[in-house]
């Protein structure tokens, strides 16, 4: 039922400018709540590898919106470092980011045939309450995840 919804949310988005800019897929976070964008890389095979987390959130109603981002490194047998930055203050670009990363995974996951593969790269989007998840695999290289990373760390 969920892939039929977005699928038609995806579809009116996609022919509708002023559609496009009334979607807002982090309008949830005007109350404390936290969305997860997940991206492993296929560093160790099937194993997975390298992931990278990016945690949005906001600490009260209609408050500013922070994101946390953490990078788990792996030697393919054990975690041997993890990088963390938090507390970061998003701008409105970096919301307008965050929102095109989410509907760019969503977009793939709906739009690119299902594969059975045994590797690849894995990605994920889910809220705290668990309302909205993505998990999409073997996926896309999600370059707008990478833009919002970059945009972040830069700050």
């Amino acid at each position: 039922m969920n892939k039929i919804l977005i699928g038609i949310i995806l579809t009116i988005y996609s022919g509708s400018p002023s559609f496009a800019q009334e979607l807002k897929p982090l309008a949830s976070l005007n109350i404390p709540q936290e969305i997860q964008l997940v991206r492993q890389d296929e560093k160790c095979g099937e194993f997975g590898g390298d992931k990278e987390i990016i945690k949005i959130y906001s600490k009260k109603y209609n408050g500013e919106i922070f994101a946390d981002y953490k990078k788990i490194i792996t030697n393919c047998s054990e975690q041997i470092e993890t990088k963390e930055n938090n507390n970061i203050k998003l701008s409105t670009e970096n919301l307008k980011l965050a929102e095109e990363c989410i509907l760019q995974l969503v977009n793939s996951k709906l739009s690119l045939p299902q594969r059975i593969d045994n590797s690849g790269m894995f990605n994920t989007i889910v809220s705290r309450d668990s309302t909205f998840f993505i998990r999409d695999y073997p996926s896309i290289n999600w370059s707008k995840f990478k833009d919002l990373k970059e945009a972040i760390l830069n700050k």
